[in-house]
């Protein structure tokens, strides 16, 4: 019995340490992909087969982009990126697709957060007052 308990402890330890990947964006198929035909299928067609697009360019709505991420999780490790495809349909204005072209993490450019904070103009409510606050929320008077 000792050993059964010593076993199970040591299989979930272990599972424990284990990556959990968990994907975000639009998962594209190679088999979609390899079905798209520039000159041959329009904007209509790409939709029909492959879905909304994760997002469009601001400047040029001819440029569609579909966006995917694989991320995972371990112990003391969150988040990590695991790889990152980004895929340009572009079009003709007759609508025509003129061209496919894939983006990795590699050709990316890692954009540093800035470290300005925004001054908040107004009333900082004391700690009495986020208490009172608390207290009588949801009543009504």
């Amino acid at each position: 019995m000792k050993s059964l308990i010593a076993l199970s402890l040591a299989v979930l330890s272990l599972s424990a340490c284990s990556k959990n990947y968990y994907d975000q964006g639009y998962m594209l198929k190679e088999e979609s992909l390899t079905k798209l035909k520039v000159g041959q299928h329009s904007k209509q067609d790409v939709l029909q087969l492959l879905g909304s697009p994760s997002f469009q360019s601001s400047f040029d709505s001819n440029s569609w982009m579909y966006l995917s991420t694989t991320r995972y999780n371990k112990p003391l490790d969150q988040n990590v990126l695991d790889k990152r495809q980004l895929v340009v349909l572009e079009f003709s204005k007759e609508n025509l697709l003129t061209n496919i072209s894939r983006k990795t993490e590699d050709e990316g450019v890692n954009i540093k957060p800035s470290e300005q904070i925004t001054e908040v103009k107004g009333h900082k409510p004391t700690v009495f007052e986020q208490l009172v606050d608390s207290a009588t929320s949801g009543l009504d008077f």
